[in-house]
């Protein structure tokens, strides 16, 4: 070859698999879904908190009020399948996510784009079923529909093609996710393996703790038992709730099992505490705004308390003052409910129960002993065989006899 003559350059063709994502996009996508992943493993870690806790008092930075509360989408159907937590779900697209904005394949990204539209539709009828049903929100779920919604947007914006998933990526993806779930699978059997242990650890720790007095208050209203047979019973419940509060609304839908389950061996006896300025002393906003209204009606229906009870949790989502009205003139108890009387009843009953420090609702003293928020019923029953078995029989002679009528609270009946 001549000085003259210059040599052919030659090009390395292009990757056609390869998808240039501008910089900023990546690394806006790649932040959104370690995100995904943070929030996800939160929700599981609260997940398996509330079926498998580890103390009595139940706390959680993810239940900021009753509307916005985990607790809520924890206990609700949907929160798992086969008892793998569905936010486990999220740590799986998270990685994938990071996984195909690492890669840059086009492949890959439109693969994994077919993943995040399905989530986003997923999260959109998440958010309805929990406005909706469960009348609340989860924060810690509403971040993560957030940031599902806000990558959704920056694949559209990057122009990543919808198209049918490709195979080898599919592969992979089908792949680490049987291993993610079959991880979760394998640890869920270890946790159940151990519930039992860790339950009758709860047990001792409720038996080791402080005593409080069981006949400083009597309401007259009943969910099982009476007046008269509460200290008969090897199982007696005061039972301190808010007919407003999310995380009472699901201890009430435990009360039926419960009640079948120890059938003529309990007594719970249903305490007045909405957390609620209208009427509770102790309270210095309004908290749950239509929850001493609530306690109005029930308070005006000792009759018929059972129902008013379960018809009320089950429709918390539909309170106002046009709902009580309507409900107050239905059961012919206008006068009743309107009275200051009523009122000031239900603000005594709160403050009788100053002996048992009440500090958040649901509330349980049982057989003497504070339990703080709902376990899991497994643990319950666990905790409740365990008292019933600890128990001395106790006849009818020897009962303690129910407090005196100097210390009970007054309940009108309501006349039509």
């Amino acid at each position: 070859m001549s000085e003259m003559e210059i040599a052919p350059v030659t090009h390395t063709p292009q990757n056609p698999d390869h998808f240039a994502l501008h910089r900023g996009l990546g690394i806006l996508l790649f932040l959104c879904a370690i995100g995904m992943i943070a929030v996800s493993g939160y929700l599981v870690f609260h997940y398996y908190e509330a079926y498998f806790p580890t103390q009595l008092e139940q706390a959680s930075f993810c239940n900021r009020s009753s509307f916005w509360n985990c607790d809520l989408a924890v206990f609700s159907p949907l929160s798992n399948f086969f008892h793998i937590p569905i936010s486990a779900l999220g740590i799986l697209l998270g990685g994938w996510i990071v996984g195909a904005v690492l890669v840059s394949r086009r492949t890959w990204l439109q693969t994994v784009y077919g993943f995040v539209i399905l989530n986003a539709v997923g999260c959109l009828g998440l958010l309805v079923y929990s406005l909706f049903y469960l009348n609340g929100l989860c924060p810690g779920c509403t971040l993560y529909y957030v940031l599902s919604w806000i990558v959704l947007f920056l694949l559209w914006f990057a122009a990543v093609p919808v198209a049918l998933p490709s195979f080898f990526p599919s592969a992979v993806l089908g792949v680490s996710a049987i291993a993610l779930l079959t991880g979760f699978h394998l640890y869920n059997k270890e946790r159940f393996a151990k519930q039992s242990e860790t339950s009758r650890t709860f047990v001792q720790k409720l038996q080791a703790s402080a005593s409080f007095p069981e006949d400083a208050i009597e309401t007259g209203y009943y969910l099982a038992g009476s007046k008269e047979t509460f200290h008969q019973m090897p199982l007696r419940v005061i039972l301190f709730s808010d007919f407003q509060c999310p995380v009472c609304r699901i201890f009430s839908e435990m009360v039926p099992r419960i009640l079948k389950r120890y059938q003529g061996k309990i007594a719970i006896q249903y305490v007045f505490y909405p957390l609620d300025s209208h009427c509770n002393p102790q309270m210095q906003h309004p908290g749950h705004p239509q929850a001493c209204a609530a306690s109005y009606i029930a308070y005006c229906s000792p009759t018929r308390f059972h129902g008013v009870h379960d018809t009320l949790y089950q429709a918390q989502g539909e309170f106002t003052d046009s709902y009580f009205d309507q409900m107050a003139l239905s059961s012919h108890i206008e006068d009743c409910y309107r009275s200051e009387s009523t009122k000031a009843a239900i603000s005594d009953m709160i403050a009788k129960s100053a002996p048992y420090a009440i500090e958040a609702t649901p509330t349980l003293i049982i057989n003497g002993k504070k339990l703080d928020g709902v376990l899991p019923l497994s643990y319950l029953f666990e905790i409740f065989d365990a008292l019933i078995a600890a128990a001395p029989p106790v006849s009818a002679a020897s009962a303690v006899p129910a407090p005196a009528s100097d210390s009970a609270i007054a309940v009108p009946v309501a006349t039509p």
